[in-house]
């Protein structure tokens, strides 16, 4: 029902071969609109959409302000439908809270769009050729499957907890050697007591994903538990994540 919603609300292929329908707001968008529609293609979707929407500095506050939400939305929705990621993200972002001032905050309707954007990590590309659209499309379904393990599924997140599924996916984002995503799932198995895995995924993502948060984990618990060695060891590491400067590790020693 809802599919039918949004393509009844668009033009016809008849309307786009009408050039009396394009006003001056559509008229750099037609093939964008066509290709949207007659091939089905989300990216361009969720390029149409685009024209509807502006972005504003408010004093040192850049914000999305929405030229025809109406319009915005149709075409977003659109691009979604059709398999472009990062118009399920866009809006799971626009139905959270606080995004934009002319979107109603729906949580539920929030997660929606989160679920679908991940589901979309798995789809095969069917194109003759790859295009760079169709690789950032899969990283940014991949992204926001960690996003969802945290937000959604983590242990006290919200009322969507699932801490299984949320082992499931930041594994898929660790697999992937998405930044972070180690650490998370390491925090992920301490969320449901498994220690053991916890500490082995904190060592994996220090020492071969190279993530800070996990190895100063490893750097206070053993500067806790008195291994000179093996916090020696993880400093180290430390030092060499993306940080690497002497003022942040003195900022992380003080927090030890």
């Amino acid at each position: 029902l809802m599919i039918l919603v949004f393509i009844a609300g668009c033009p016809s292929k008849k309307d786009i071969d009408d050039d009396n329908y394009y006003s001056s707001i559509y008229a750099d968008q037609k093939e964008s609109v066509r290709r949207c529609l007659e091939e089905k293609e989300g990216f361009y979707c969720n390029v149409a959409a685009n024209f509807f929407m502006d972005r504003k500095k408010f004093k040192d506050e850049e914000k999305i302000v929405l030229v025809d939400k109406d319009e915005f939305l149709k075409w977003i929705k659109l691009g979604c439908e059709y398999k472009y990621s990062k118009s399920c993200i866009f809006l799971w972002a626009a139905f959270g809270p606080e995004a934009i001032d002319e979107i109603e905050t729906n949580i539920d309707m929030s997660y929606k769009y989160a679920v679908k954007a991940c589901d979309l990590y798995n789809e095969s590309v069917e194109s003759k050729y790859i295009r760079s659209y169709d690789i950032d499309n899969k990283a940014a379904a991949i992204d926001m499957c960690l996003m969802l393990s945290t937000y959604f599924y983590a242990l006290g997140s919200s009322k969507y907890e699932n801490p299984r599924k949320a082992i499931d996916l930041a594994s898929i984002a660790c697999e992937h050697g998405f930044r972070g995503a180690c650490s998370k799932l390491s925090l992920r198995y301490k969320d449901i007591g498994d220690i053991e895995l916890y500490n082995a995924w904190s060592e994996f993502a220090c020492i071969y994903a190279v993530e800070t948060e996990s190895c100063l984990a490893l750097v206070r618990k053993h500067h806790n538990e008195g291994n000179k060695e093996e916090t020696d060891f993880f400093l180290k590491r430390l030092d060499s994540t993306f940080v690497g400067s002497d003022f942040i590790l003195n900022y992380y020693w003080a927090q030890i």
